[in-house]
């Protein structure tokens, strides 16, 4: 699911594309996130899970998996710019 392209506007139409896909064949399973931080110092810390009140350790690369409309939320920047899809 992870769409790799230099142009914003195909990309986020993609994503816009398999979430919309999502939600009409899978619509009670969660979506993968991965959390890559920008900052490697946001490595190995407790970080809110999106969706959720408690907090995780989270290194680079580690997978989350939430519902789709805190993805949206996620992918979206409300949580930070710390998460791609996974």
């Amino acid at each position: 699911d992870l769409i790799l392209t230099s142009r914003q506007k195909v990309r986020d139409r993609a994503q816009q594309l398999l979430f919309e896909r999502h939600r009409e064949a899978f619509p009670q399973e969660p979506v993968p996130l991965l959390y890559r931080p920008m900052d490697t110092r946001k490595e190995n810390i407790m970080v809110t899970m999106p969706g959720r009140a408690d907090q995780e350790e989270l290194a680079l690369n580690d997978v989350v998996k939430v519902p789709l409309t805190y993805a949206h939320e996620v992918l979206g920047g409300k949580w930070g710019l710390d998460w791609v899809l996974g």
